[in-house]
């Protein structure tokens, strides 16, 4: 028995239709422009973000043994804001952030709240005393609060648990 394969070769190239879900990127109004000369690089001047955001350097961070041995030794404080547990230890003082589902169901959201207090914690950084290991535990009004209200909110509640100079 045989079988005849018919292929066929597309000729021209398509044309999106009005209503099609997939819509031509040059031709799509609704898209923004970048407008920095390489859009492709990812910097810290990235293209239309409001607010840049930083992340801490892995010598300010809590590494999982760390992250472990604060929660489950460390001691808790409590602010409108903000929950954290502070263990005193030897060296630089570093930070962990841990958003949970009780806050923000979805991971993105998680993650904006964390990349956000991260940023704040950023500028904060340099006037922290050492020695400390810090997991920070932002609370509810943290994810519908404006974001110029958590710095001023974390270096006061820094100054309160000693972290601060």
């Amino acid at each position: 028995m045989m079988f005849q394969h018919v292929i066929y070769l597309q000729t021209e190239k398509a044309k999106a239709r009005k209503n099609s879900r997939l819509s031509r990127t040059k031709e799509d109004k609704r898209r923004t422009k970048c407008h920095s000369p390489t859009p492709n690089k990812r910097t810290k001047e990235a293209c239309c973000l409001s607010k840049p955001t930083y992340m801490l350097p892995s010598s300010q961070r809590l590494t999982t043994p760390l992250f472990k041995r604060v929660m489950d030794t460390g001691k808790i404080f409590h602010s409108p804001l903000f929950s954290a547990k502070i263990l005193k230890a030897d060296g630089s003082s570093r930070f962990s952030v841990a958003v949970s589902k009780k806050i923000a169901k979805n991971a993105v959201d998680r993650n904006r709240i964390r990349r956000r207090v991260y940023s704040a914690l950023h500028t904060i950084g340099p006037k922290v005393s050492s020695g400390f290991h810090v997991v920070l535990m932002p609370k509810a009004p943290v994810a519908s609060g404006p974001f110029a209200g958590i710095t001023p909110a974390l270096k006061e509640f820094f100054v309160k648990t000693g972290v601060l100079k």
